[in-house]
């Protein structure tokens, strides 16, 4: 299965990259505001960059063990709303929203780690209850209560489309735990041959 997950990934970062190469080629050739200085490829190159960078990442991170994530997973939470309140202060507008908090040359978009703030933390809810998981107390509330909040703060910097993302994700992981919370887990460990939290235990 982790096989066919990571296969699966790769395919569609590949058509990603493509699709940059297909959308932006015309526009990078022509260069109205001389940013890319008529190199036709200079908006693939730096998507194919990027896109290597983020797999190396994605096979270093997965060597690390689950509890690693079980522990930071709250931490991640904490810090991706406290990014979601800055930028509401500091963020640059770009038409008529605010995405990203510029830290010198870095430049980061609290939103993209909000996605990873709610895989890692409520994959750890569902470790944590998976025997409580009916009940409204550890199976509806904590959930809602956090995603309501992180909709929320994407709403009042005008970052609708994002809130359909973070809803799936919330959809996608809670629809999972109905299947075998192991599934879930196992998601966690895209690059890696054993099963996550299962090889390490939830207790």
């Amino acid at each position: 299965k982790s096989r066919v997950r990571l296969m699966l990934t790769l395919l569609l970062l590949a058509i990603g990259v493509v699709m940059v190469l297909s959308a932006r080629f015309a526009r990078a050739y022509y260069d109205p505001p001389h940013e890319t200085g008529g190199r036709a490829t200079y908006y693939f190159s730096r998507q194919l960059i990027f896109a290597l960078l983020g797999v190396a990442a994605m096979f270093i991170t997965s060597r690390f063990p689950m509890w690693f994530y079980r522990r930071i997973s709250k931490l991640v939470m904490i810090v991706a709303f406290g990014l979601l309140a800055l930028v509401l202060v500091i963020g640059t507008k770009v038409n008529g929203a605010r995405r990203w908090i510029g830290f010198g040359v870095f430049n980061i978009q609290p939103s993209e780690i909000a996605k990873i703030a709610v895989i890692l933390y409520f994959s750890y809810l569902i470790c944590k209850y998976k025997s409580k998981m009916q009940t409204f107390r550890y199976g509806i509330a904590p959930f809602a209560a956090i995603l309501l909040g992180i909709i929320g703060l994407l709403h009042l910097s005008a970052q609708r489309r994002k809130t359909n993302v973070i809803a799936v994700i919330d959809i996608e992981i809670r629809n999972a735990r109905m299947v075998r919370v192991k599934d879930v887990e196992d998601g966690l460990q895209v690059g890696k041959g054993e099963a996550g939290f299962e090889a390490h235990g939830c207790e």
